[in-house]
C-alpha cells in the first residue's frame, strides 16, 4: 500500500530542505522536547527553553502516530525564519465534544488558546480577564496575516482601543447547509423536471408520496440533521428584505438568523403544510446522520436538505455508491415562490466561520500568531498543515491533484491536526485542485458556485458579479456583545425549537402560535436581548451607513442564477 512504503531518509530530508525545515526534521523524535537551533534569522528568543503553548482546535478525536513530525516540522521553521523557540501542543475532540471540553479548560487554565465558532469567541472576549489583546504579536509576528484577511474580518473582533483581538477564519461559502438535494430518476418516474419554485417542489413531493416510490414507507422529504431544522431549512425565500430589516430594528424587533429572520408566518405556513401532508419526513425532530443516509441508501428518500457537500460526498459516494440507480442533483438555483424570482435564495450564515483568540494567561502569544502566519506564508506550508509531510504523508499527482499516502481514518499516521487558520486564497485553491482519478464529483459547478459569495466580496458592503443567490441581515457584520442575555440563550432556543416544532406538527395553528412563542421568548431573555441589540446597532450602523444600502445585503442583479445539473447517468 502507498500508505505504507518507505521513503530513503537522505532523499526525504533532501525535499524537505526546500521547504527550510530539514533541520526540524533531521532532529525529530517523538517525545523529544524541541531544542534551540542554530539561526541565521532574528535573535533567537525563548533561546534557552522552548516556550510552551497550548493549543485547542476541534474535529480529531485522537493525534496521529507521526503527528510529531509536523510539529517538529513547524517549530523549526519558526526558529529560523520568526526566531522563536516554541513548543507547541495541540489539543483537540470531536466536534460533539469539543465545546465542553475547551470551556473546562478556560475554566482552569488549561490552555492557552482556543478556536471556535463567532459566539464563543464573542463570549470569552466579553469575559473579563480570560482574553488578551494580540495586537503587538500580531503586528510583529504576522505580516503575512494582516494583508491575508480583508480589514472587515479583523475589526470584527477589535474592541473601542482598536487592537487585534483574534485572528479570523473567514466563511467563503454563503451557509454551510440550506441546500436541497432531489432524486432525478424519481423525477423522471413523474415526468417532472427538476422544481424551479417552491410550488413545484411541493408539487413533485405529493407525486413521490402518491407513487409510494420509495416502496411503502417513502420519505418524500428529510432533513440531514434535526438541528438545522429551525433556522437553516427553507428560510431564504422569507427572509425579510434590507428595508423591511431596518423598519423593524425600529420598531425593537429581531431581525436575526435564529429567530427573527426564521419564525416568519408564511414560512411556518409553508413547512406545516409538507408536514401535514405527509411529505416531511415524520421523524425529522429525532433522526441523526446515520439514520437518514441509511434510509436514503435503501431507496426511501425523494429529496434531502443538507449540506452543500452533500451532491458530491455522501450521496456520491455513499448512496449512489451503494444503489448506482439512484440520480441524486442538488438543485440551483435555490428555490424561490413563484413570480417572485428575487425569493429563489438561501440564508446567509454568520460572517465569520470562526476566531482564534488567546487567553490572559499564555506566555508567549507569538508562538500561535507565528505559526498561522507561517501557515499562510505559502501554499506548500498551507498543505503541510492539513495533509503532513510532502512525499510521506501526501505528494501531487501528475495531474496536479493530491496523493493522499496516510491510511484511511481512524488511523492515520498524521491525523491533519496541527493546522490554525486559513486563507480565502489557499482554502480555495486547495478546494479547488483537480480531483484524483475516480474522484470526480459528480457536480463540478456546485464547488465553484458555493465560493463566490458575499463572503468573499474584496469590500464586505460591495456585491460582485456572480455571487451565489443569498440575503443576509444589515447587521451581518456587527459583532454584538450579550453580556445580559448570553446566559439566557439556551432557554430562547429552546423556546424556539418547542414552538417550530408544535407549529410544524399542527399542534398550534401559525398566527396563534407564532404570538404565543414571542411572548414566551420575550419572557425567557427575548427582551434583555432586544435591548442589547437595540444598544448596539444604533450606534454601529450610523457609524457604518453602508449598511443603510438594500444592496449590501440582498443583491439580486450580482446573482449567478445559471442552472446548473449534471449529464444523466444514461446519457
Amino acid at each position: 500500500m502507498q500508505s505504507q512504503r518507505t521513503i530513503d531518509r537522505r532523499s526525504f530530508l533532501k525535499g524537505a530542505a526546500g521547504l527550510g525545515v530539514a533541520g526540524a526534521l533531521a532532529a525529530c523524535s517523538p517525545g523529544v522536547a524541541p531544542q534551540a537551533a542554530s539561526t541565521s534569522g532574528p535573535a533567537l528568543k525563548f533561546a534557552d527553553r522552548a516556550c510552551v503553548f497550548r493549543y485547542m482546535t476541534g474535529g480529531f478525536t485522537q493525534a496521529g502516530p507521526e503527528d510529531n513530525l509536523v510539529k517538529e516540522l513547524q517549530e523549526e521553521a519558526l526558529r529560523q525564519e520568526y526566531g522563536i523557540n516554541v513548543d507547541i501542543r495541540y489539543e483537540s475532540a470531536s466536534w460533539a465534544d469539543i465545546d465542553a471540553l475547551m470551556e473546562v479548560r478556560l475554566q482552569t487554565q488549561g490552555t492557552d488558546s482556543v478556536q471556535r465558532y463567532a459566539e464563543a469567541v464573542l463570549k470569552w472576549i466579553a469575559t473579563p480577564g480570560l482574553i488578551r489583546d494580540i495586537d503587538d504579536a500580531v503586528k510583529e509576528y504576522g505580516q503575512n496575516l494582516i494583508p491575508a484577511f480583508p480589514e472587515v474580518g479583523w475589526k470584527f473582533w477589535m474592541r473601542e482601543d482598536e487592537k487585534y483581538m483574534a485572528i479570523p477564519s473567514m466563511r467563503i461559502t454563503p451557509a454551510d447547509i440550506e441546500y436541497l438535494h432531489i432524486r432525478r430518476d424519481w423525477l423522471d418516474q413523474i415526468d417532472r423536471d427538476v422544481p424551479t419554485t417552491l410550488e413545484e417542489l411541493e408539487e413533485v413531493l405529493e407525486l413521490f408520496r402518491e407513487q409510494r416510490l420509495g416502496g411503502d414507507v417513502t420519505i418524500p422529504l428529510a432533513l440531514e440533521n434535526p438541528n438545522w431544522t429551525f433556522a437553516s431549512f427553507l428560510c431564504g425565500p422569507w427572509v425579510p428584505e434590507p428595508e423591511e430589516q431596518l423598519a423593524m430594528m425600529a420598531r425593537g424587533e429581531a431581525i436575526d438568523r435564529l429567530y427573527g429572520s426564521v419564525m416568519r408566518e408564511e414560512r411556518l405556513d409553508y413547512i406545516q403544510r409538507l408536514y401535514g401532508k405527509g411529505l416531511l419526513n415524520p421523524e425529522w425532530p429525532t433522526w441523526q446522520y446515520d439514520q437518514v443516509f441509511d434510509a436514503a441508501t435503501s431507496g426511501i428518500i425523494g429529496c434531502l436538505s443538507g449540506g452543500w457537500w452533500l451532491t458530491n460526498d455522501t450521496l456520491q459516494r455513499q448512496v449512489e455508491g451503494a444503489d448506482p440507480t439512484q440520480d441524486w442533483v442538488q438543485i440551483f438555483p435555490p428555490l424561490g415562490l413563484k413570480d417572485k424570482p428575487e425569493t429563489g435564495r438561501i440564508q446567509a450564515g454568520g460572517a465569520l466561520e470562526r476566531g482564534l483568540v488567546v487567553t490572559s494567561w499564555a506566555e508567549c502569544p507569538e508562538a500561535i500568531v507565528a505559526l498561522a502566519d507561517w501557515e499562510n506564508k505559502s501554499f506548500d506550508n498551507y498543505l503541510i498543515a492539513r495533509y503532513g509531510i510532502p512525499d510521506k504523508h501526501w505528494k501531487w499527482g501528475e495531474g496536479g491533484w493530491i496523493e493522499d499516502l496516510r491510511t484511511a481514518p481512524p488511523n492515520r499516521e498524521y491525523s491533519g491536526m496541527r493546522a490554525t487558520t486559513w486563507t480565502t486564497e489557499w482554502s480555495n485553491k486547495a478546494a479547488l485542485l483537480p480531483p484524483r482519478p475516480g474522484m470526480e464529483p459528480k457536480q463540478p459547478e456546485i464547488n465553484l458556485l458555493v465560493r463566490k459569495t458575499l463572503h468573499t466580496r474584496q469590500q464586505a458592503h460591495v456585491p460582485e458579479e456572480g455571487e451565489y443567490p443569498a440575503i443576509t441581515q444589515v447587521d451581518h457584520w456587527l459583532p454584538y456583545m450579550f453580556n445580559e442575555s448570553a446566559i439566557l440563550e439556551g432557554d430562547m432556543q429552546t423556546t424556539r425549537n418547542e414552538y417550530f416544532t408544535k407549529i410544524v406538527k399542527g399542534e398550534l395553528e401559525v398566527v396563534a402560535g407564532l404570538q404565543e412563542f414571542w411572548d414566551k421568548w420575550m419572557a425567557a431573555g427575548g427582551e434583555v436581548r432586544l435591548r442589547e441589540v437595540t444598544e448596539q446597532f444604533n450606534p454601529w450602523i450610523e457609524a457604518n451607513p453602508e449598511w443603510k444600502d438594500p444592496k449590501a445585503s440582498l443583491s439580486p442583479e450580482s446573482w449567478n442564477t445559471e442552472r446548473v445539473l449534471p449529464p444523466r447517468k444514461n446519457a
